[in-house]
This record gives structure tokens, C-alpha cells and sequence, in this order.
């Protein structure tokens, strides 16, 4: 795929989708919000959770780099601008077992701009490992495009093994980091034409569902990991399928849906078979603080989620004004909060 391909692709994804300091205080005053960060040229695309210190990180796409949210609301870099050569920092999961943190990287020149950026690097994807309580690089896994070939490596889950699921969105290709290989490898190519994102695991870890844009229509799947069997997820009433996170929780798929009419965040209710909904749950619809949500990570009985990452709205911007976008014609970083429904 080339690098003007993989610019066009995100593009239309993003079209159907639609500086802190230790002593600085995220604010939550609306409902359902908790937390603001005033960093609105941070663009946040992910974010993660880690249970043992009970902190969020949240991933900058424009600033290429991670914010970490402290258990009292303090937040401060955990990585800085551009280190270890990361780029837009999109999907990101902790595994805290291991006390890591999986952090999915990628450029997609005007489709996702990304500071200092420039034509050598558009369609170069990777995963940076970090160690939790340090903030050092452990390790890299990259992919170099080229003129023939762009990757963006878009979001991630990590199983109670160590091993490591990824999303190549414009390739149609799940990849997978095994600790014993410690390398990139291909672990399902899609057939035809799809370009999965959002994935999360079973806690039985057998399946690995996935949500992809496709036509005529978007997708929810199920993958089975020993055999690689995927079967499609069915819907009810003709339900809107595809989504950016998709998250499995209490016989359930967590959706969030960005998209230029309306942005959904909503529970589908798996039947007995797990393979097709039959009820649904609008958890969030057109939400004052949302600016495209995209992504987020359940806690207990809650999603906390990416509720204003402003990825298409900044993009316009960054077009019309050649780079000089005005910051108060952006919204803050707003991480939402949500409680889920049990079956």
C-alpha cells in the first residue's frame, strides 16, 4: 500500500469517524466527566489504565508523546516530546504483571499530523515498550514503509501471557509480539477488504473480537486465537456495527462509535452464542463533551474513555491554517467516564 494510499485511508477513517507538571490538577466538574487536562493541542488518541498504582496514561497523537494521570489527579509527562523517536501515539494497553506499558505508534502525513514530521517517515508504524515505573524504552518493534507500502499499527491488547495482539489498520493484518520471538509477527491477515482497529480479548483469552470498516458494511468479529477462525458478530434490528475501541466486558461488546452525524458510545448485549446481539445499551449519544471520542479502557463496572480527542477537527485545522492552529478553537483533553450495564 502506498504512502499516498495509506494518507487516503485515514483520511476517510477519520471523515466516517468522524505543557503539565507534577503540580498541575486535572479538573472534572461535568457529569460523567473525570478528567480535564487545558492541553488542547495534545490530540489524544488511547489510553491505559494500570491497577496497581491506580494511574491513566493517555496517548498524544499530535505531540507525539504520553501523559500519565496520577491516582490523586495530578498528571505529568510520562514520556516527552518525540522520545525514543515515537510517533503519533495512538492504542495503548499495561500489562501489570510485567510492569509495562504497550504503547501502538504511527504516521499518516495529513491524515493524522504529527509534530516534525516529514516525507521520509509518512507510513512508519511501530510498538515502544515502556517500563511502568521508570519510563524507559525496553524495546521497539518497527515498520518501515516505503513508497510501495505504509503501515499504521492502530490498537493493541496484551494476554495474561505477555503476548501482544496489534491492529494494522490499512493492511488488513492483526500482528502479534510473542515473548519468547520478541519480534513483529503476522498473526491473521483479513481477506478482502477490511482495516481492523479496535480488538480486545475474551477473559477465558480464547477469542480475540475485533471491529473493522468495510463495505458495504462495518464489522464485529470474533477471532478464535488456536485456530483462526473468524466469524462475524450478527445484529439485531440493523444495528450499526463498527467502532474505534471496542472492549468485551460481561458477555458484552463496549463500542465507541465516532462519526460525523453523531458519536455513540454503546453496549451490545451478546446472546448465548456470542456471536450475535440482540439488545443494546446507548451508554452516551452526542455528549457535550465529546469531540470524536475515540478509545478507552474498562475499570471494575466503568469505561473510562477518550471523550474529546479532536482528531478531525484538528486535522481540518491544520490544513485551513498551514499548521497554526488557534488552541482555543480546540477542546481540552476530556477523559469520560461511563458505569456499563450487567447481563
Amino acid at each position: 500500500m502506498s504512502k499516498t494510499i495509506l494518507q487516503y485511508f485515514f483520511l476517510l477513517t477519520l471523515l466516517y469517524c468522524a505543557a503539565c507538571s507534577n503540580t498541575e490538577q486535572s479538573t472534572s466538574t461535568k457529569k460523567g466527566l473525570a478528567y480535564t487536562i487545558p492541553e488542547n493541542d495534545a490530540i489524544p488518541e488511547g489510553i491505559a489504565y494500570d491497577p496497581v498504582k491506580k494511574e491513566f496514561y493517555v496517548s498524544s497523537t499530535y505531540k507525539r508523546k504520553i501523559i500519565k494521570i496520577k491516582e490523586d489527579g495530578s498528571y505529568e509527562d510520562f514520556i516527552q516530546e518525540k522520545q525514543d523517536g515515537i510517533y503519533g501515539v495512538v492504542g495503548m494497553r499495561v500489562d501489570a504483571k510485567r510492569r509495562v506499558l504497550w504503547a501502538a505508534s504511527g504516521t499518516a502525513g495529513a491524515g493524522m499530523p504529527i509534530k516534525d514530521e516529514d516525507s521520509t517517515i509518512t507510513g512508519n508504524s511501530g510498538v515502544f515498550k515502556y517500563d511502568l515505573n521508570t519510563g524507559k524504552l525496553i524495546k521497539k518493534y518497527l515498520l518501515d514503509g516505503d513508497v510501495n507500502r505504509g503501515y499504521f499499527l492502530n490498537d493493541l491488547v496484551v494476554d495474561s501471557n505477555g503476548v501482544v495482539y496489534i491492529s494494522d489498520t490499512p493492511n488488513g493484518t492483526i500482528y502479534t509480539i510473542r515473548p519468547e520471538k520478541d519480534v513483529l509477527e503476522i498473526f491473521y491477515t483479513f481477506p478482502g477488504e477490511a482495516y481492523p482497529n479496535g480488538l480486545d480479548l475474551t477473559p477465558d483469552e480464547r477469542y480475540l473480537y475485533l471491529t473493522w470498516y468495510a463495505r458495504p458494511s462495518d464489522m464485529f468479529g470474533r477471532l478464535e486465537i488456536q485456530t483462526r477462525k473468524l466469524d462475524t458478530v450478527t445484529m439485531a434490528n440493523n444495528w450499526q456495527a463498527g467502532s474505534d475501541g471496542l472492549y468485551f466486558y460481561n458477555n458484552s461488546l463496549v463500542a465507541i462509535i465516532p462519526a460525523d452525524s453523531s458519536d455513540e458510545v454503546v453496549q451490545y448485549m451478546l446472546d448465548s452464542t456470542f456471536l450475535h446481539v440482540h439488545d443494546r445499551n446507548m451508554l452516551a449519544k452526542s455528549d457535550s463533551l465529546f469531540s470524536q471520542p475515540t478509545t478507552g479502557v474498562i475499570v471494575g463496572n466503568k469505561l473510562y474513555y477518550v471523550a474529546s480527542s479532536n482528531l478531525q477537527l484538528f486535522r481540518r485545522l491544520y490544513e485551513q491554517t498551514k499548521g497554526n492552529v488557534n488552541l482555543k478553537d480546540l477542546a481540552p483533553i476530556r477523559v469520560g467516564v461511563l458505569e456499563l450495564k450487567t447481563q
